[in-house]
């Protein structure tokens, strides 16, 4: 019973996980009157990626960052 319990719980995969990647998205104001603030948040966590990726990644899986410009109006966002 409770390996019959447990089946789909060990099938269900989570969202942006897969065997060989990890999807992460973010949004920044990379255009706009704060712009100055977005680019180098994103320019860090594009840095993060890259150190991960250089070592092999997270449990063995490459990381990819997806990153929109919300350019400071709130409708994009």
């Amino acid at each position: 019973m409770l390996a019959f319990a447990a089946g789909p719980l060990a099938q269900a995969q989570t969202q942006g996980v897969s065997k060989g990647e990890i999807v992460i998205g973010t949004e920044q104001d990379l255009s706009g009157p704060i712009k100055v603030w977005g680019v180098p948040v994103l320019n860090g966590m594009k840095l993060a990626v890259e150190e991960i990726n250089a070592k092999g990644g997270i449990l063995g899986r490459k990381v990819r960052l997806i990153a929109e410009d919300s350019a400071y109006d709130p409708k994009k966002a």
